[in-house]
């Protein structure tokens, strides 16, 4: 489970991924693409105003696993 500490420190770069993925997908190689689907499930859901359904959704075990691979992305 994802803690209330963890998602919120998320929270900011949560969106901006989100928003990456549905408005500039043609910028993100697949790779990415596909990270940021590991890292954030539920990124189809994204309203910009209220990050809520996006940060709580954050897969905060594999950022705890690999911190790096999070960092290139």
């Amino acid at each position: 489970m994802v803690s209330d500490d963890m998602c919120e420190m998320m929270s900011v770069l949560s969106s901006q991924l989100t928003r990456a993925i549905l408005i500039d997908k043609e910028l993100l190689t697949e790779e990415e693409k596909s990270m940021i689907v590991e890292y954030i499930p539920q990124y189809s859901n994204y309203k910009p105003r209220i990050t809520d359904d996006v940060k709580n959704t954050f897969n905060s075990e594999l950022f705890k696993e690999d911190l790096a691979k999070f960092i290139v992305l």
